[in-house]
């Protein structure tokens, strides 16, 4: 359950590489990555946000030099892990944006890169004050995926604004100091997209 995951991640122990009785870190100069998350981290008791901040001298001891961070924007929908969000809203079930700036604040100062998942193909068409209306040209009508007991339809992401929005929300998030990003569903759009974002 959530509480015996988020046990986990305070429970971290030192995962270096002991080679010839000398403990290596990221030999080669390689980011050893964490998922800073899990599937029901948002239902933690306080700002999940809080709780990576809370533990990053464990997770900089065990080895980790990068730090994958949830899925930023609002997503009201049941798991509300920001999969299926409806605005560029930075208050999320995984704690506020003041939260998510102390977060990146004390993983850089400690050593700890921070990626963020970035979810671009999709967001909650169903909802009521959705970020995009319905009946605009930012969706691929008729292009939708299947989630269990949700479906939703996809971004048209030839539409300029569509793009150039992600975008500008992209650069609110990298402007408090974070250094990449994951995205979510790569599949889903052109290549293009990312190196756009990742240039521009």
């Amino acid at each position: 359950d959530v509480y015996k995951r988020q046990e986990l991640l305070t429970e971290i122990t030192d995962s270096r590489s002991i080679i010839n009785g000398q403990h290596i870190l990221n030999d080669g100069g390689d980011d050893i990555i964490l998922q800073g998350f899990f599937w029901e981290s948002n239902k933690a008791a306080s700002s999940w946000y809080n709780v990576m901040a809370q533990n990053v001298q464990k997770i900089k001891n065990a080895g980790v030099t990068m730090i994958w961070s949830p899925a930023p924007w609002k997503d009201s929908t049941p798991n509300g892990m920001g999969y299926l969000w409806h605005s560029f809203d930075l208050n999320s079930t995984h704690g506020s944006e003041a939260d998510m700036n102390n977060m990146i604040n004390t993983m850089n100062a400690n050593g700890v890169k921070v990626i963020v998942d970035i979810v671009a193909n999709h967001s909650d068409s169903g909802h009521s004050n959705p970020a995009y209306p319905w009946d605009s040209q930012a969706w691929e009508k008729n292009n939708y995926e299947e989630w269990g007991y949700y479906k939703f339809e996809n971004h048209d992401l030839n539409t300029a604004y569509v793009y150039h929005d992600i975008k500008n929300a992209m650069n609110h998030i990298k402007a408090k100091g974070v250094t990449g990003w994951r995205y979510d569903m790569v599949h889903g759009f052109p290549s293009g997209r990312v190196l756009g974002w990742n240039q521009d």
